[in-house]
């Protein structure tokens, strides 16, 4: 189904336009003092990527070091494998459950179709459809 999406411009929502001027303050101030921002992005730049390094040597030797905190460790027992190893009788002493579950889907074209012929009534689908918005939106400032 075809839902209509509205566009706005900025000045018709106050947010945006805040948003906008305080986005533009940010670009101003930046480009008034290039020298202490090509300072600040390279020491950015060379914490990522140390961060990012760290990160790697401190989850290989699982431990807890510094700013990284391993707090929690726990096995975690994979069921099916412990299941088809087992087999079902000691599986369920084990404290296994097997949970026959029902799953619903519905091919979205499909329903569009079965809706235009009429096979699904119109109040059948005011009640069983939502509208979901997804947006793409501005990425927040961070400082550490």
């Amino acid at each position: 189904m075809s839902i209509s999406i509205t566009t706005k411009e900025p000045h018709e929502i106050q947010e945006v336009l805040d948003f906008a001027h305080a986005k533009a303050m940010i670009e101003e101030f930046r480009r008034n003092n290039p020298q202490f921002f090509q300072i600040y992005d390279a020491l950015v730049e060379d914490y990522n990527q140390k961060r990012e390094a760290a990160d790697k040597a401190v989850r290989a030797a699982e431990v807890r070091c510094g700013d990284w905190d391993l707090y929690q460790r726990y096995a975690k027992v994979n069921p099916q494998k412990v299941y088809e190893s087992v087999g079902r009788e000691t599986f369920l002493e084990a404290g296994g459950t097997i949970i026959n579950k029902r799953e619903y889907k519905m091919d979205a074209r499909m329903f569009e179709l079965a809706v235009t012929r009429g096979l699904v009534p119109k109040e059948v689908v005011e009640a069983c459809t939502t509208v979901e918005s997804k947006y793409h939106a501005p990425p927040a400032a961070v400082i550490l």
